[in-house]
């Protein structure tokens, strides 16, 4: 924690230190309130290149980096994120209540109305829920629910195969065989 001596103390009762100790470099508050940097843009940057590790702008952003790279920012209206996010629990939006537990991996509420979940792909594309029990192989997909946007067909998969269609136009496939009722 490096000795006294090479400390410099500020404050009537010397609660806040700046020390190096031959090592690590520290900013030190030990006084009961709290620890404030003021300024309308605060940079925290590498030594090395000049790189952002974080920004915080007066009445604007507060963005986050990785390597150089903003990953994270917010903004008047929420905050966005640049890659893949990771979580070790459950996402929940606009609730906290996790709701069934065979089901409480990710919960979406709107309390005050109808709720859903948009999938989105391009026009001739295919939208797909998958069901999976594993990460290579067909079991990644050993249950399925397609929209084919190109002809306009919804189609259930269960074991790896297309076991129901339901046509554009209304009519009803069982595995490759149109019902006639």
């Amino acid at each position: 924690s490096g000795s006294s001596a090479n400390r410099i103390k500020f404050g009537t009762s010397q609660d806040l230190s700046i020390w190096h100790d031959g090592s690590h470099s520290y900013i030190h508050d030990t006084g009961t309130g709290n620890l404030r940097i003021r300024g309308d843009d605060v940079e925290i940057t590498d030594n090395a290149s000049n790189n952002n590790m974080a920004r915080f702008t007066k009445n604007g952003a507060v963005d986050l980096y990785h390597n150089g790279s903003k990953k994270f920012e917010t903004s008047s209206t929420g905050g966005t994120l640049t890659g893949d996010l990771y979580t070790t629990s459950r996402l929940f939006v606009n609730t906290t209540d996790a709701g069934e537990s065979n089901g409480d991996e990710a919960t979406f509420a709107n309390t005050g109305g109808n709720a859903g979940i948009t999938i989105r792909s391009a026009v001739d594309a295919e939208t797909k829920i998958y069901f999976s029990e594993g990460t290579s192989g067909g079991s990644q997909y050993r249950g399925a629910i397609n929209y084919n946007h190109n002809t306009n067909y919804m189609a259930f998969s269960a074991n790896e195969t297309e076991t129901m269609r339901i046509l554009s136009g209304g009519g009803i496939t069982f595995n490759g065989d149109t019902a006639t009722a």
